[in-house]
């Protein structure tokens, strides 16, 4: 699964760590976003450093709340250069415990029952497969202590958005006091729809940028700083977003849902929820 997994979009994810700071969410978390996970962390914390939290993925402002609430952090991220980037945009400057690990996710074997707690910001939209959601949640599973807790924001496919072209996007944007280049990643929630796979829940950004956005520069709907800025990073990924019904079914074989919440502070907030699961100790974790 090595290939067809995360590292297919290595190259991507490499140049989307350099750009960071420029994006807004739903890419990187909001600040209502970043409220509810300080909200959690806060409740689930023990004494200092005495809680073990592991982090999928490398998103800097979650780093920074697990040092400020002193969790021992284990991250695992699978790209050595997004990490360098990744580690030039933490700002916590007190006292922390954190290792990084560079490591696919599937491969993850730590000691089991050891964590007391397993974050992800939107990494598991990175897999390309549906079947590594249930390995990655499976090797989640094994590693975390009874009843500790999983919080993960993802990207679920509503398909009652209506397609939208890049135009109306665009429209709806410059009606705002601050949008800067967010209409970019407003699009992929409105527009790839086009792309979507209904049996494996992937979209192909690539071929959305390809053919949908670059056509809006070459219609004069976007500059060409805009359209280098934002076209190459997506060059060739493919996402999967599931259906929400599929992913909750999904957590249920290994969690029990306790509260879905949402940010609210941007437009495609409702595609973007965040689970806070507690592994279920009374079914059994299959392969």
């Amino acid at each position: 699964m090595l290939e067809n997994g995360q590292f297919k979009n290595k190259e991507a994810w490499q140049e989307n760590a350099k750009l960071w700071q420029t994006y807004e969410p739903p890419l990187r978390p909001s600040p209502g976003d970043l409220l509810i996970y300080d909200l959690a962390l806060q409740t689930f914390k023990g004494e200092p450093f005495s809680k073990k939290a592991l982090l999928l993925g490398d998103c800097p402002e979650l780093r920074d709340l697990l040092a400020e609430h002193q969790y021992n952090t284990t991250v695992v991220a699978n790209n050595p250069i997004a990490i360098i980037a990744m580690n030039e945009l933490l700002t916590f400057t007190g006292e922390k415990k954190e290792k990084v690990i560079i490591m696919n996710w599937q491969d993850i074997d730590f000691e089991p029952n050891s964590y007391d707690l397993v974050l992800s910001d939107w990494g598991l939209n990175s897999l390309t497969e549906w079947l590594d959601y249930t390995l990655v949640l499976y090797k989640v599973a094994q590693v975390m202590k009874n009843n500790a807790n999983f919080i993960c924001r993802i990207n679920i496919y509503k398909p009652e958005r209506k397609i939208r072209s890049v135009k109306q996007i665009m429209s709806d944007f410059a009606a705002l006091p601050q949008h800067k280049f967010s209409f970019l990643l407003e699009l992929e929630m409105y527009s790839t729809i086009s792309t979507y796979n209904e049996k494996t829940f992937q979209i192909d950004l690539g071929k959305f940028y390809r053919d949908e956005v670059t056509a809006a520069y070459h219609n004069g709907q976007m500059t060409f700083a805009e359209w280098q800025e934002f076209y190459y990073p997506f060059f060739d990924v493919v996402m999967t977003y599931p259906r929400q019904a599929d992913w909750e079914n999904l957590l249920h074989k290994f969690f029990t849902i306790t509260a879905v919440k949402y940010g609210g502070d941007y437009l495609a907030s409702d595609n973007n929820p965040i689970y806070i699961c507690q592994k279920n100790i009374n079914q059994k974790i299959y392969g």
